[in-house]
């Protein structure tokens, strides 16, 4: 086995060429407004490792995406939190856009030390 993989791979885009700036907001908890809705709340955000990749095209139609929207992955080797019932999501910030964790997750940490989410842009 090689190894982690994905440390391997940030370690060299550090020292070469630079890396992606990813703020990660984790979610807490929601909590109810005085009209009854659910607002979401968040921990501080932290700049985490990883690789924000554009979603194909093909993607798009396998997964039923809206066209209409801007999705990427992200691969990390930090946990992040995808939406599920009655909860909120994780978010991210990259290059001045917000993101909200929808899920997809491709897991591979076992194997090599990261995952992918799938995201879309708020």
């Amino acid at each position: 086995m090689i190894g982690n993989l994905f440390n391997i791979a940030s370690g060299a885009l550090s020292s070469s060429i630079g890396r992606d700036i990813i703020l990660y907001k984790k979610f807490i908890s929601n909590t109810t407004n005085g009209v009854g809705m659910l607002i979401p709340s968040y921990e501080d955000a932290i700049e985490i490792d990883g690789s924000f990749q554009a979603v194909s095209s093909s993607l798009y139609s396998q997964r039923g995406l809206d066209i209409n929207k801007h999705y990427r992955m992200l691969y990390t080797n930090t946990e992040i939190t995808a939406i599920d019932t009655n909860t909120s999501s994780d978010r991210l910030e990259f290059n001045g856009d917000v993101y909200q964790v929808l899920g997809g997750k491709e897991d591979w940490d076992t194997y090599n030390g990261w995952s992918g989410v799938l995201c879309v842009r708020l």
